[in-house]
């Protein structure tokens, strides 16, 4: 029954997607580079910074896994060598945090409501599924930039996690 819920809820995150498939092909590169950003500054910086304020190497390699989706985080904790638990818990409080917290601080840094572009791109990477969920009724443009934003940095991350060399130069950073 949950994996049936499951199914409905990722077709629900790619209505948006599809249905602002022109802006998304047309915004594509404004979209990849904060991703490809994102991905590889969370694979070096949070696990060095965990690391250096005496957390563990093993959770600290989880943490690189911070802003994506349980279903990634836990490959790419894998791939890293790190607590699959901990990436789990993590990326679950990071959607959590984001909903909350996530439109405030655009808010604060004085974003535009209009600017869907921005709003879906940041909070999409950092926040992943829950907050686009949440996106989906309030600004169904932000959702798809939402969405195809998570979904690169997944991407990208699980990739990057995916490649040796890689992989040696994070477990340096907590060694």
């Amino acid at each position: 029954m949950f994996g049936a819920a499951l199914d409905v809820g990722i077709v629900a995150l790619a209505l948006p997607m599809h249905q602002y498939r022109r802006e998304l092909k047309e915004h594509f590169f404004v979209i990849l580079v904060p991703s490809v950003a994102l991905a590889v500054g969370s694979l070096f910086a949070y696990p060095a910074a965990c690391y250096a304020i005496g957390i563990g190497a093993e959770r600290s390699l989880s943490m690189a896994s911070r802003s994506l989706t349980v279903a990634l985080a836990i490959p790419a904790a894998e791939n890293l060598g790190g607590d699959v638990g901990a990436a789990a818990a993590v990326a679950v409080m990071s959607g959590i945090l984001g909903v909350l917290v996530g439109q405030r601080m655009l808010n604060w840094m004085r974003v535009p409501k209009e600017d869907y572009i921005t709003r879906g791109i940041t909070l999409g990477a950092n926040s992943s599924a829950i907050i686009t969920a949440l996106l989906l009724q309030s600004d169904p443009r932000a959702a798809a930039m939402s969405s195809l934003s998570m979904s690169l940095l997944g991407t990208i991350t699980v990739s990057l996690t995916s490649v040796p060399p890689v992989v040696a130069a994070i477990k340096s950073l907590v060694v």
